[in-house]
């Protein structure tokens, strides 16, 4: 059986810890105990209801394709269209994942990055190598290598 717990003993002991603190008594972090929310305590508003325009607006703002705005919110693109034609209406997760997009956009647009792609292949390179002059052949294969930015190699 447990020990029942002193409250005001409890108290106390937090009290001499902040104290402690203060005067830089105390060695590492307070002891700090979490108390689980519970459904008594606390209260979630439900998310709002998004329509095809505020969807459209949000979208437009991030400045993302369908696609991609549908890949970033784990969707289809076809949902994200359906969405913003007014055929279908974010409802569940969605609506929470809309939400928070449209309250902290950083947070959508940190799992978007841009591919890197190189402006020519190296068969494109070889290609247009073979085809050239040989007196165009080094200042194509230098022109290449400047758009590059030295980021790319040819092989």
């Amino acid at each position: 059986m447990s020990a029942k717990r002193n409250l005001g003993d409890e108290l106390v002991e937090a009290l001499d810890q902040v104290r402690d603190l203060e005067h830089r008594k105390g060695h590492g972090a307070a002891r700090v105990r979490l108390v689980p929310r519970t459904a008594r305590e606390s209260d979630v508003p439900p998310a709002p209801p998004y329509s095809h325009r505020r969807v459209s607006k949000l979208r437009a703002r991030l400045a993302l394709s369908q696609p991609i705005f549908a890949a970033a919110l784990n969707v289809s693109p076809e949902t994200v269209r359906a969405w913003e034609q007014g055929k279908r209406h974010p409802d569940g997760a969605a609506l929470r994942l809309l939400q928070l997009t449209e309250q902290r956009p950083a947070l959508l647009l940190s799992l978007v990055s841009e591919k890197i792609r190189a402006p020519y292949t190296a068969r494109v390179l070889n290609r247009l190598q073979r085809r050239a002059p040989e007196r165009l052949k080094e200042s194509a294969a230098a022109a290449l290598r400047a758009e590059r930015g030295g980021r790319y190699s040819s092989s």
